[in-house]
């Protein structure tokens, strides 16, 4: 490796992080791959994150410093304007990457040049064992964009210079569902192209936490709409939110919204398979909870087949 042009960045914001941040970056020192540098950024800790990130006697380490907390959006942008590599992978402070993450998802975009994102599955620990695997295909990432975040932010790997072509930022507006906003600006406007691999490369430190809908529905009133010309109403993206996250919708409403999604969807991007199977998952649940009321399904019924997403139900 040398001292300017490591073939990876390694990028590791941190916020007093002192309780894990050892064995996060142990875990990337401990890599196959070992041409990279870790650059930790540190956001303001005020307990001994610094002196931590510090100690370690590796010249592949570096360390910035935001003079105070600026949250997590502020800590990402620093590197990816510091970052030296040709890509750049994402590592929070609290997790820990399986030996072979670097070695797998470099192989995976040096073999295809025109991905420019390369995801992983995570492990969840501590209070949770689950496996989460995310979308294979562009075309399933690109739709699961509107829904979600489509790669996981904490083991991704990028093209730097992709990145930094299109100007892509974090919102430091958001305190949360950044990630959600700067992947749908990726994907959606800059129209790049992401893969998930379908294994684990991450131990995920898992705590429950509260959904944070309304950074939800500003990232996507601000950056997942948009490029596909929708301008939502306050109504509309509460009602979306309510799709993603459950609970009651009213019937006809939800399906005037799905049909609308699909319209502008369909407009930019054609009969997308993957979409139509979101559309049809949703289509489904919302009859289903109408069934409930005789007189409220028939409404919804009649009202679909007047709808554009009639011609995927009938497939229900």
């Amino acid at each position: 490796m040398s001292s300017s042009t490591p073939e990876i960045t390694v990028a590791m914001p941190a916020y007093n992080a002192a309780s894990h941040l050892l064995e996060a970056i142990e875990s990337i020192l401990a890599q196959s791959f070992e041409d990279f540098e870790l650059l930790v950024v540190d956001d303001g800790s005020t307990d001994n994150t610094l002196a931590l990130a510090k100690s370690f006697d590796d010249k592949r380490i570096r360390v910035e410093l935001l003079p105070s907390n600026k949250g997590r959006a502020t800590a990402r942008n620093m590197a990816l304007g510091r970052a030296r590599g040709r890509y750049l992978a994402w590592m929070d402070a609290d997790d820990i990457a399986m030996p072979h993450r670097l070695e797998a998802q470099h192989a995976c975009l040096e073999a295809q040049s025109q991905i420019h994102i390369c995801g992983a599955g995570v492990q969840y620990f501590e209070q949770s064992s689950a496996l989460e695997l995310f979308p294979e295909q562009p075309g399933a990432t690109r739709a699961a964009t509107l829904f979600g975040v489509p790669v996981p932010n904490c083991c991704v790997m990028v093209r730097l210079d992709a990145m930094r072509a299109f100007g892509l930022r974090y919102d430091a507006s958001l305190a949360r569902a950044e990630d959600m906003a700067f992947w749908a600006d990726a994907l959606l406007k800059a129209g790049l192209q992401a893969v998930n691999l379908q294994e684990p490369l991450l131990h995920y430190r898992y705590a429950p936490a509260a959904h944070a809908r309304q950074w939800h529905m500003r990232a996507l009133l601000g950056h997942v709409f948009p490029p596909l010309g929708i301008r939502a109403t306050g109504a509309q993206v509460a009602l979306h939110a309510g799709l993603i996250y459950g609970g009651p919708a009213e019937p006809e409403a939800a399906l005037r919204w799905l049909d609308t999604l699909w319209q502008a969807w369909t407009a930019r991007y054609e009969h997308d398979e993957y979409m139509q199977r979101h559309m049809l998952v949703f289509v489904a649940r919302i009859l289903r909870e109408a069934s409930a009321d005789a007189a409220q399904a028939d409404r919804a019924g009649r009202l679909l087949r007047t709808l554009s997403l009639a011609a995927l139900a009938e497939n229900i």
